[in-house]
């Protein structure tokens, strides 16, 4: 029985559009990046949940935690 289908979507299915959004809305794009791509490490090791990962993108790029995946994928 099948209990779970599991897919990495923003770094297989839509490799980039992540990394290009934050350098889209980021002031200092190369110390920006190398942050999220820690936090992109830590979250796909399941070290830190989705809200912790929406908080380190809002600090990075200014946009409101609860709009962050509106304005990515929106």
């Amino acid at each position: 029985m099948i209990k779970a289908i599991v897919f990495d979507f923003a770094g297989v299915i839509s490799p980039g559009a992540l990394i290009s959004w934050v350098k889209k809305h980021s002031t200092d794009e190369n110390r920006m990046l190398v942050r999220l791509k820690e936090k992109m490490h830590l979250w796909d090791l399941g070290q830190i949940d989705e809200l912790q990962f929406r908080q380190v993108i809002s600090e990075i790029t200014g946009v409101a935690e609860d709009k962050v995946w509106d304005t990515i994928w929106g």
